[in-house]
């Protein structure tokens, strides 16, 4: 039984240490997003200060064939501290093909638009 339970604490430590690390990337490549967007647009990072809140998507992949659909994974941040986490999906028909990947900033006003996202 307790060489069980060990086998158990084990995977459950491995688990827990793979997520750390996918989670680890994803804070960078958000941080990343949002460097590569302020050398682009100046001013953008400051955009963000202001903001109540926003979401960083850094990488949404989208492809079509008729069908299509997008998925991107995020991390939601206010007052420039990481706050959460989010995803963002759309599904598509209609006359369309091929592939994209892009980087989506979503930026919240005011606490209820950021509350209606949280919904």
């Amino acid at each position: 039984m307790l060489e069980k339970l060990q086998k158990l604490a084990s995977k459950l430590s491995k688990s827990l240490d793979k997520e750390e690390s996918v989670l680890q990337e994803l804070n960078g490549e958000c941080r990343a997003a949002v460097n590569r967007l302020d050398e682009l647009k100046p001013g953008f990072r400051a955009m963000l200060k202001k903001a109540h809140a926003y979401a960083v998507f850094p990488s949404v992949g989208k492809a079509a064939a008729v069908l299509g659909g997008a998925f991107g994974k995020g991390e939601v941040f206010a007052e420039g501290k990481l706050i959460g986490y989010a995803a963002v999906a759309q599904v598509t028909l209609g006359v369309q093909l091929g592939g994209d990947t892009f980087v989506e900033v979503v930026v919240f006003e005011n606490k209820e638009a950021l509350e209606r996202f949280k919904q």
